[in-house]
């Protein structure tokens, strides 16, 4: 098990989780970082650490490629609001 680490100091840290089968994991950890992309665009935050247990959203999300399986859109829109 991973502690938890405080973030540095003048930074925010944003963990997302999700509960959903095995076979829907990806896309609810992907929806979860959507909204909270979404939130902290919405407030104004700046300097956010994002903490997420579901690597391949991370791999997604870090790609300089596209994404064209079904969730696509989702990932694009969070690459949106990253930048």
């Amino acid at each position: 098990m991973v502690k938890w680490v405080r973030p540095s100091s003048g930074f925010i840290k944003c963990n997302v989780d999700a509960s959903l089968s095995q076979a829907s994991k990806s896309i609810g950890f992907a929806i979860g970082l959507l909204e909270a992309l979404s939130w902290i665009k919405e407030l104004g935050m700046h300097n956010v650490y994002f903490e997420l247990d579901a690597l391949t959203v991370v791999n997604v999300i870090n790609s300089h490629h596209g994404d064209i399986s079904e969730f696509g859109s989702i990932f694009g829109s969070c690459k949106n609001l990253l930048h």
